[in-house]
Formats: C-alpha cells, sequence, structure tokens
C-alpha cells in the first residue's frame, strides 16, 4: 500500500471528490487516433505562462504568538464535479514561475535584554499547476516546464519556540508546510491515454533559526519545542480507478510520464539549546500511479 500525503492545508482544499458521471456516447477510435478534439464531448484546454508570487511578511517583531501565514499560487485547475456532459480530451500547458514565501523575524535584543519569543506559529507555502479531477474521459495531457518555489522561514531569538499540543500529545498543527506539485490526474477511468510531461524544478525549504543574545556567562540561549518541517514536492502523480482497454489505439501507452525535473526538500533547524519533540520530513515524488482499493486506500 502506498499513500501520498501533501501536508500542506491550502493544496487539501484543491484536491476535489470525483463525481458519479458517465460516459455514454459511442467512440470512433479510428478518429480518436488522429484527432485530440472528439464530436460530442467537451474538450479542454488550459494554456498558463507568466508569473505567480505569493508572500507574508512579518518582521522585528517583540514576542509572536498565534501567528498563520498562508502563501498560496495555483494554475491550471480543472475541476468536474458538476459536469453532465462526457468528456472528450483535456490538455493543459504550463510554463510559468510560481513563488511562495512566509517569513517572521524577531528584532534584535540588546546583550542583556531578553529576545524574542515564539509561540504556536504556522506557515504554509503552496505551489499548485496542472490539476485534473474528473469521473471519466478519453485523454487527459499535461505538460509543466515551471519552476516552483515554496519557503517558509523564522528567524527567532533567545527566547526560543513552544507550540501547544492536543490531549494525546500531538501538535495541532504543522510549524512550517511548503509543497510543490504539478501535473496531478485524479480520475476514475481512463478510455485512451494519460500523457504527463514534467521539465521544471521545485524546491521546498523549510528553516527555523533562533539566535543566542548576550555575552559569555551572560549568553541567553534558546529552547526549541515542540516544532515540525513538512518539505514535499510531487510532479507526474495519476490516481485512477480503472483502465478502459477496450477501445484503446494500437501500440500506445496508457499512461505515459516523462520527468526530467530537478527536486529540493530541505528542512533546517538551528539552536543552541535543548531542542525536544522535532519531526522534519522532506519527500521528493515524481512518476507516480496508484489506484484505489476497495477499502479507499491506494496501493
Amino acid at each position: 500500500m502506498k499513500k501520498i500525503l501533501l501536508t500542506s492545508a491550502s493544496l487539501a482544499a484543491l484536491a476535489f471528490a470525483a463525481p458519479a458521471v458517465q460516459a455514454t456516447t459511442t467512440i470512433d477510435w479510428d478518429f480518436l487516433c488522429d484527432n485530440l478534439c472528439i464530436p460530442d464531448r467537451v474538450d479542454l484546454k488550459q494554456a498558463l505562462g507568466g508569473h505567480q508570487w505569493a508572500k507574508n511578511l512579518i518582521v522585528d517583531v517583540d514576542d509572536a504568538q498565534d501567528i498563520v501565514q498562508t502563501a498560496v499560487n495555483a494554475g491550471n485547475l480543472i475541476n468536474l464535479e458538476d459536469l453532465t456532459e462526457d468528456l472528450g480530451t483535456i490538455s493543459q500547458t504550463a510554463s510559468v514561475s510560481q513563488f511562495a514565501f512566509n517569513l517572521i523575524t524577531a528584532e534584535e535584543g540588546g546583550y542583556f535584554e531578553p529576545d524574542s519569543v515564539f509561540y504556536n506559529i504556522e506557515q504554509a507555502a503552496t505551489n499548485v499547476v496542472n490539476s485534473v479531477t474528473a469521473d471519466v474521459a478519453i485523454n487527459v495531457r499535461q505538460s509543466v516546464s515551471s519552476n516552483q518555489t515554496a519557503l517558509n522561514t523564522i528567524l527567532g531569538g533567545s527566547g526560543g519556540y513552544d507550540a501547544d499540543l492536543d490531549e494525546d500529545g500531538e501538535l495541532l498543527a504543522d510549524t512550517q508546510a511548503a509543497v510543490n506539485a504539478a501535473n496531478l490526474v485524479d480520475i476514475r477511468a481512463i478510455n485512451n491515454e494519460i500523457v504527463q510531461i514534467s521539465t521544471g524544478t521545485q524546491t521546498a525549504i523549510n528553516t527555523a533559526v533562533f539566535e543566542p543574545s548576550g555575552f559569555g556567562h551572560f549568553t541567553e540561549v534558546p529552547d526549541v519545542y515542540d516544532l515540525t518541517q513538512s518539505a514535499t514536492n510531487v510532479t507526474n502523480n495519476v490516481t485512477i480507478g480503472e483502465f478502459d482497454i477496450s477501445g484503446f489505439c494500437a501500440c500506445e501507452f496508457e499512461v505515459d510520464q516523462y520527468a526530467d525535473a530537478g527536486q529540493i526538500a530541505v528542512n533546517t533547524l538551528s539552536a543552541l539549546g535543548d531542542v525536544q519533540n522535532i519531526v522534519q520530513s522532506a519527500t521528493n515524488v515524481a512518476n507516480s500511479i496508484s489506484m484505489p482499493s476497495a477499502d479507499g486506500d491506494e496501493d
């Protein structure tokens, strides 16, 4: 059993349930193999270029408590939950720069002055491009040459960091979650083929640095408790319920995935004092195909 968990709440909000729509139109397979525009069916095409920037900055603060920063960029999203017509071809092309950045910094304290204390900080930086959720389609074509960068940065003081836990001793939320996702398909059935091409770069970095204050025997060092960092990159990911191979074109792949992509996932924590209950997760996924099992999990 394999599961891919995208830990950003913002990305989870973009995951739509597949509709219970059935394809009923008779398919002319000879025509289909030579044409992506299919009569009597809904054909969709999206092309995206340019730049997307989402930034949240909180700088030079004293103490900081219960801070939430969410930066989201999303492009070429298709959710066909309410579609009643039959789908033909879905085409998505993206050549876009996506940059999501969250920053919070403490003011610098004097040699004998207590420095900043951070408590319950949540940072989520998310980039999504080329996402399809549907019931049944004949073709899905996705191509991405985008660069996605998700950064979360905390620069704290000698007061260190702590967070609330639930009754089971678990953190209520991730402190830092950086997610990049490109070329996602969640579909119940495909009649012909899914093609995914990825040549972009995905960079997910979480940084938490807590500096001491004072000098010599008067140095105050920061303690860090209950902090989580999750950095995730995903490209070319297919979740499919079934393949209808009754009409596939000869010598074609049902799913064709190509990735020549750079993926960088980094988590960094720096502190001179005690460090306790720290969770770091760095994940890169490319060219993944999964099929839900009967109990709803993915094999």
